[in-house]
């Protein structure tokens, strides 16, 4: 993959977005990220960046379409091309169905499926220019395996298979490839919140006896970013151990 375009990556602040966007750096890669709120890690590398060569990051709200828009045109403005986008923002809470409510349905829906398909849509066009580039999606292993309380989180996750294998038909011609990554359980500050019986519960149900790590995750978006995947398109890549085999 050409390295003097820029990769996108939503919600690069923390957790799993902070290690894709380290690690895109380490790589060579030209990054912009974006995400509600400035942490640490995005300061530290604003500050050695300060002329935004190869890192910016922008404060929006995904599910803001015109600010969403804004951001992608000032990218591909800034950095000439777009060679990648890997739409790793969402939100994650569950609750039962019976008692869920309008404001969490919608926040669920707005921000795990209608913001990731409206900057996929504003991207595609720039990937379409080059003709080339890697898009992934991040899902979950909530939507493949059924979880008690997740049924609307499932439902976003599940619904990325199906956006992406037809997506991957819509811009295979192209080159532009289009693949999800769907994590388990990974130690990060979202798996704070499962209780410790839980988690006992799934590493006694996971072949390798472990939960995942960050940079578990990270390898696989590594290499669906790098031209070793160059004829992989349309996939959806489990990485949780075994426990949904």
């Amino acid at each position: 993959m050409r390295k003097n375009g820029a990769i996108i990556i939503t919600g690069g602040s923390r957790g799993l977005g902070q290690a894709f966007v380290r690690d895109a750096l380490a790589c060579g890669h030209i990054v912009a990220t974006c995400s509600r709120n400035e942490t640490a890690f995005i300061r530290e590398l604003r500050a050695a960046d300060p002329d935004e060569n190869r890192f910016c990051w922008r404060a929006l709200d995904i599910t803001n379409g015109a600010e969403s828009k804004k951001f992608v045109k000032e990218v591909a403005r800034r950095y000439g091309a777009i060679s990648g986008l890997v739409n790793n923002a969402g939100y994650s809470d569950g609750q039962l169905l019976t008692m869920m409510n309008e404001e969490l349905l919608q926040k669920l829906l707005s921000t795990n499926l209608e913001a990731l398909i409206r900057i996929t849509h504003f991207v595609a066009p720039y990937l379409l220019r080059e003709g080339a580039g890697s898009i992934i999606n991040i899902g979950s292993i909530s939507g493949k395996r059924g979880f008690s309380g997740m049924s609307i989180y499932g439902a976003t996750k599940s619904a990325l298979d199906g956006f992406s294998r037809c997506l991957a038909r819509e811009l295979g011609e192209r080159m532009v490839r289009v693949n999800v990554v769907a994590p388990g359980l990974i130690a990060t500050e979202m798996a704070d919140a499962t209780s410790e019986v839980e988690k006992q519960k799934i590493i006694g149900l996971t072949p390798m006896g472990r939960f995942g790590t960050v940079a578990d995750v990270v390898g696989v978006v590594r290499f669906l970013l790098s031209d070793d995947s160059a004829f992989i398109t349309g996939q959806s890549i489990t990485v949780d151990g075994g426990f949904t085999c």
